[in-house]
């Protein structure tokens, strides 16, 4: 099996930054570390460049945006009636992961939690 993993969460704020360190006077220390969790776009285009059927599963923190449509997406929201307000925008899971999951489409898709 070919495995690779796409780690962080989704925020938007973060997304298009690039890993880096700045000095500590100069940035909101706390904002530095919880950036350090969050995907950035320059990975996701990294994985992304592997290619279609190129890898057999991805394992990632967060469910790509818009999974719930290729399952039971009815039973989703009777147990979990909080989520229909984001499927319904199309705000359910992460628009990092999506990128991968059309870029990559691998045969199987494990994340943490959804």
């Amino acid at each position: 099996w070919r495995l690779v993993g796409a780690s962080g969460i989704w925020h938007k704020r973060h997304y298009q930054l690039n890993h880096y360190e700045l000095r500590a006077e100069r940035v909101d220390v706390r904002d530095v570390i919880r950036s350090a969790y969050h995907v950035r776009e320059v990975d996701v285009f990294r994985l992304a460049l592997l290619g279609e059927r190129s890898v057999d599963a991805v394992v990632s923190h967060d469910w790509p945006r818009g999974v719930e449509r290729h399952g039971d997406a009815a039973g989703l929201a009777r147990r979990k009636p909080h989520f229909r307000d984001e499927m319904q925008r199309n705000d359910l899971g992460s628009p990092a992961n999506e990128i991968l999951l059309n870029a990559l489409k691998p045969a199987h898709w494990f994340s943490a939690h959804l």
